[in-house]
């Protein structure tokens, strides 16, 4: 599935029509995480107001107070997305994405740091707006592996 994700995610950007960067903040059930995002565009119709792309993140953070033993994580995510904009009009777009998690997680157990990998599947729905011309800003509920809610600015470079 990894393999497979990654093939698409780079294989697309050579059909992409553009390509989206954005950074994000979640705040999760046990750690808080700041991460980038880069997103191209695979497919736009309806005078792109449905535009389908594929996506890939990493975001790094610590527990900041959550969870005592938990000294670090990161984690990668490989997806797609879907942003539209019929339903709530031009200036406004809901969201929706169906995805893959690589996690890693440090936690400190008596002066000792271990290591535990998880992965697995991450959905997220949301709603955003366009703020100036090129941003947006985007508000989205995560669930699956790492559940939290996520505010993503994001920067469109065509």
């Amino acid at each position: 599935m990894k393999t497979l994700t990654v093939f698409l995610l780079f294989s697309s950007i050579v059909f992409a029509q553009n390509i989206t960067i954005g950074s994000g903040y979640q705040l999760g059930k046990q750690n808080e995480s700041f991460g980038a995002t880069i997103s191209p565009e695979v497919y736009t119709f309806n005078k792109r107001k449905v535009i389908l792309r594929l996506y890939a993140g990493y975001y790094l953070g610590n527990n900041w107070g959550y969870t005592d033993n938990l000294d670090s994580h990161s984690r990668y995510e490989f997806g797609f997305e879907s942003k539209n904009t019929m339903v709530t009009g031009k200036m406004f777009f809901n969201y929706f994405s169906i995805g893959y998690n690589l996690q890693t997680n440090q936690f400190i157990d008596e002066n000792d740091k271990q290591i535990l990998d998880k992965k697995g599947m991450v959905y997220s729905f949301g709603v955003g707006t366009r703020l100036i011309a090129p941003f947006s800003v985007m508000a989205k509920y995560v669930w699956g592996i790492e559940s939290g809610i996520r505010l993503i600015v994001e920067y469109d470079l065509f």
